[in-house]
């Protein structure tokens, strides 16, 4: 394994896929790799793009590689797929997709599946994405599944976060309650050959606005037609604009710290999960626990206290 993260770090692609693969299935020792790149991830910049499914992410992503490769720069592509309800693999829809376009060399694409994770990326990305960093891509863009409102964990890996809808998204009410809204650097208004698109675009325009004068980012909100490249140079121009704001005003290692606070307390929530369910089968206090509950012999409720006690999580 360290002949291949030293083959991996000396620019060897092989190696790299090898060793993509190796964490999206869990056959790898992560402290080791962590321990080798970790001090080599913070050159790359990190963009990432969610929106609702059918928003036109993928061609619009496509098309920003392609740009992004005239500036003769290093790009990774990391597509989160929804997971098949049968295999349990990544559809792999937006890999081949972004595949129909004319990259170039400098550009790696993979694919990973959500494996049910909730938040629009599953719980390896972020280690994906130090890879990406260590080997040295100088843009790394991570295309989330796009799930809806709690479509939120790009946040916690993306330097840049592009939110996409389209005209017929529906009630402009409805999408300015979501989540996404919040977290956004960049909105774009794709598929404007449809009617209405300046709607849409004056709604997220006044609910900007509506936040107040105290923000130091005012985030654009960009009509495209990604299927016809139109609107794509203005994306690239607004994400040099914001990666030059947030190095120029040092918000680029806030964000970056409070990123991984939140990647660190994500981590420690998924872990105390899965210990849990483990314990929820095997352990045989919790298991007669769980009898008395089916019987009807105690509240769900007040078992779930019990469960509190034995585990040791009491209130402190």
């Amino acid at each position: 394994m360290q002949n291949l993260i030293s083959s991996m770090l000396n620019g060897d692609r092989r190696s790299l896929s090898k060793l993509v693969s190796a964490i999206e299935h869990g056959n790898l020792d992560l402290n080791l790799l962590l321990n080798n790149i970790h001090d080599k991830t913070s050159d790359s910049y990190i963009i990432g793009v969610t929106g609702p499914p059918g928003s036109g992410k993928s061609t619009l992503v496509g098309n920003l590689i392609n740009q992004l490769c005239e500036e003769n720069l290093k790009i990774a592509f990391l597509a989160v797929d929804p997971t098949s309800p049968f295999g349990g693999g990544a559809l792999l829809g937006d890999r081949i997709r972004v595949s129909d376009f004319n990259l170039s060399e400098n550009v790696f694409i993979r694919s990973m599946g959500t494996r049910g994770s909730g938040g629009g990326l599953n719980g390896v990305v972020g280690i994906t994405v130090d890879l990406f960093a260590a080997f040295g891509f100088d843009i790394v863009i991570v295309e989330s599944v796009g799930v809806g409102q709690v479509d939120i964990d790009i946040m916690n890996i993306s330097d840049t976060v592009i939110l996409t809808t389209v005209p017929e998204a529906g009630d402009e009410i409805q999408i300015l309650k979501r989540g996404l809204i919040e977290i956004a650097d960049i909105f774009v208004v794709n598929k404007i050959d449809r009617p209405g698109s300046s709607h849409i675009a004056n709604a997220l325009e006044e609910e900007i606005n509506s936040r107040g004068r105290d923000i130091d980012w005012i985030p654009p909100v960009i009509l495209s037609q990604a299927n016809k490249n139109i609107g794509i140079d203005l994306i690239s121009e607004a994400i040099q604009k914001h990666k030059d704001f947030l190095k120029k005003s040092g918000g680029i290692v806030t964000k970056r710290g409070l990123n991984r606070d939140r990647q660190f307390i994500s981590l420690v929530e998924n872990n105390s999960v899965e210990l849990i369910r483990k314990l929820l089968n095997s352990d045989e206090q919790i298991v007669q626990l769980r009898n008395k509950v089916k019987q009807g012999v105690i509240n769900p409720y007040i078992a779930a206290f019990e469960l509190n006690e034995l585990i040791g999580l009491r209130k402190k």
